[in-house]
């Protein structure tokens, strides 16, 4: 068995760099009940519910139900019903790692019309990165779950995966130009796949998570694929694909549109940008240093960890009046030319100012 240290490990050595850069990332999870608190905190700011994903329903979950925290926190530390460990081996319960955590999150467009778009939009957008966790998910479990049995693990047996997903739409809170404190939005996926499989002989085995972070890579292209494939039904125009799959919305050129798609295709950009103000903090210190993020990733990486804020902050405002303010009172925007054209250039219809 691998335990939590074991899993950190491996963890660093092939985290090329920080959730903010990157699509996929996979770690070793942290307590059930840091998931259940994060649950409970984000449900006050609108999020969905978490969702359970399984191919087999195994352990008392039911696929695409809502994640009842009682269970969910029972399971994560490998118990069954009565109370006693599913594992017949579970070692050192204090050190097993319980779940293994999956994030995927949107490019920074999507999350930004995620943020400025009408509640029917919205929804529609949530579905689409939920369905791409699911597409990812199932990748993982066809080429990379596994159980290791015999003397020393050294044999393999395929695997299935209990997933318990959170979707949360923003980020950490943080300063920006402006001098103003707010969480940018974000929308992204904790995947907390469950670190057990039912094995063919109705056995209970740990999960060998080693094939799983060999996967990051391919799990996080395949994502962007699903996900930009869903935003492509919605109406959505996706641009150039870069080599590690990963995409941006974009504005089209609109007919007899010339200067005023250009404007508009800058002004979204420009926005993106003041949206990123987690991003830009870790920049800057990595700068400070001399050096980019490109060049020093294990250095973002605990930059990130070590500049974050707690997400428990008191709420004032709701985060999407607070965004949909964050557009028009740009300098290089008006309130009607903006929402106007965004109507047409991007398909989406805009949550109205109150």
């Amino acid at each position: 068995m691998i335990e939590r240290d074991q899993y950190r490990a491996v963890s660093r050595a092939i985290r090329c760099t920080v959730e903010a850069y990157v699509v996929a990332t996979i770690a070793a999870g942290t307590t059930a009940r840091y998931y259940s608190k994060q649950s409970e905190y984000y449900l006050g700011a609108g999020e969905p519910t978490g969702r359970w994903i399984s191919s087999t329903n195994n352990f008392g979950v039911r696929h695409g139900a809502e994640i009842d925290n009682a269970l969910f926190e029972r399971l994560h530390a490998s118990l069954d019903a009565d109370g006693q460990p599913l594992l017949s081996n579970s070692g050192d319960t204090a050190k097993r790692v319980g779940g293994i955590d999956l994030t995927l999150s949107a490019p920074k467009s999507v999350s930004v019309v995620f943020a400025l778009a009408d509640d029917e939009t919205r929804r529609a957008i949530e579905r689409a990165q939920q369905e791409a966790c699911e597409a990812t998910l199932a990748f993982l479990e066809r080429n990379a779950a596994f159980c290791r049995r015999g003397k020393n693990g050294h044999r393999l047996e395929r695997a299935t995966l209990t997933v318990a997903t959170f979707q949360h739409g923003e980020a950490r809170p943080v300063e920006h130009d402006d001098g103003k404190v707010f969480a940018d939005p974000n929308l992204h996926t904790h995947a907390v796949l469950l670190n057990f499989s039912l094995r063919r002989d109705g056995t209970v085995g740990a999960l060998d998570a080693r094939h799983l972070f060999a996967h990051k890579m391919a799990a996080g292209a395949v994502y962007h694929l699903a996900l930009s494939s869903n935003l492509k039904k919605l109406g959505f125009e996706i641009g150039e694909i870069d080599k590690n799959g990963t995409f941006e919305i974009v504005v089209p050129q609109m007919r007899k549109g010339g200067e005023q798609s250009t404007n508009l295709a800058k002004s979204f950009v420009t926005l993106q940008r003041h949206l990123s103000g987690r991003r830009k903090e870790v920049e800057q210190a990595i700068a400070a240093e001399g050096l980019s993020t490109a060049d020093a990733p294990a250095l973002a990486a605990a930059i990130a960890l070590g500049t974050r804020s707690s997400k428990q902050e008191e709420r004032t405002t709701d985060r999407f009046e607070l965004w949909a303010e964050q557009a028009p009172r740009r300098s290089w925007m008006s309130s009607g030319s903006w929402r106007a054209s965004a109507r047409r250039g991007l398909g989406i219809r805009l949550n109205k100012r109150r």
